[in-house]
């Protein structure tokens, strides 16, 4: 019997092992093509729910990761602030 919880908790040691993906990765992921593509799309896609939403992203930035992953609900908190950092850069 005590062979059979053994068993049972080795997939969970590899879970808690397991590297979580980046923000670039959790793009990809979420809006497909490479990391580059996908940051482009995401970061277009939010601004225009940042502008519909009337948000600020410089003041806000916290505020706006949240509305970012309640419409996308893959979206990690990683991938969120990946989109914000690079809105906030001004670099897409």
């Amino acid at each position: 019997m005590e062979w059979l919880l053994g068993v049972a908790l080795i997939p969970l040691l590899f879970m808690a092992g397991k590297r979580s993906e980046s923000g670039r990765q959790n793009l990809v992921s979420v809006f497909g093509g490479t990391e580059r593509d996908a940051l482009r799309e995401a970061t277009a896609w939010a601004r225009v729910l940042v502008a519909e939403r009337g948000l600020d992203v410089a003041d806000t930035p916290i505020l706006v990761m949240r509305e970012l992953r309640r419409e996308r609900r893959a979206l990690s908190l990683l991938g969120a602030k990946t989109i914000v950092d690079t809105m906030t850069a001004g670099t897409a």
